[in-house]
């Protein structure tokens, strides 16, 4: 079970840069309630637009935010710091996923995104720390 939470730690480059990517887009440009009518389908589709190049990264960041939640979202909901939001459950992210999920915030959708990177962050300090014992 612990070499799972492992493994999945490899997604997180990923889905900050994700994070990032999508916060960058629409810094100053859209309200909150805005980002939450939009879904991730529809927020690729208008990439996909500008650059095709742009849409398959973050088709595959997405894809790596997803994977990295289904395997480990169960655990977050249980164990990780923003335990109480109800953002928390969202069972899968799908294409209809509002892309206000997308974009970290301490309540609200974006507390998926925030609990997911600080969880896989955790694990991460906690493998270093750990190896870091043995070697010392």
């Amino acid at each position: 079970r612990e070499e799972n939470k492992l493994f999945v730690t490899r997604y997180l480059p990923d889905i900050v840069q994700l994070q990032r990517r999508v916060r960058d887009k629409f810094l100053h440009r859209l309200d909150r309630r805005e980002v939450s009518e939009t879904n991730i389908k529809s927020f690729l589709n208008k990439i996909k637009k500008e650059s095709k190049k742009d849409s398959e990264e973050l088709s595959r960041l997405v894809d790596s935010f997803s994977k990295a939640w289904s395997i480990i979202g169960e655990d977050v909901r249980k164990n990780g710091r923003l335990t109480t939001d109800t953002a928390l459950e969202l069972q899968e992210i799908t294409p209809a996923t509002p892309l206000a999920y997308l974009l970290s915030s301490t309540t609200g959708e974006g507390a998926l995104i925030t609990s997911l990177i600080d969880y896989l962050v955790a694990i991460h300090n906690s493998f270093v720390q750990a190896y870091r014992g043995r070697v010392s």
